[in-house]
């Protein structure tokens, strides 16, 4: 879990951490939030200027893109210790990590 007073709970995992929920947007581009800021301008839905993704806070700026090294080594983490240490790499064993003890993975379908 990883939280804070300004924004709230921004990253919950279940204890085995196949399931982890974000609540914020690693994902994105550079640009993607001040094209989605800009949409929501046009529409006169007078957004709040992104905290800390301007230079100066002028919305005219090149947005900087400071999440990307954490993005990129969250989901490399994520992938290396929750997803590849516990996946079984003998097919036998696949059936008994998706619950499906007997089944055989050399049948023709």
């Amino acid at each position: 879990m990883s939280t804070s007073k300004e924004t709230g709970f921004s990253i919950l995992a279940k204890k085995n951490l196949r399931e982890v929920y974000l609540f914020g947007h690693l994902e994105y581009d550079r640009e993607t939030l001040a094209w989605e800021y800009e949409r929501d301008k046009k529409e006169g839905l007078k957004p709040a200027l992104p905290k800390n993704y301007f230079p100066k806070d002028n919305d005219k700026e090149k947005p900087q893109m400071s999440w990307a090294s954490a993005a990129s080594l969250f989901f490399s983490n994520w992938l290396n210790y929750a997803v590849y240490q516990g996946t079984p790499y003998l097919g036998e064993r696949l059936g008994h990590h998706c619950g499906e003890e007997n089944y055989d993975f050399n049948q023709k379908e």
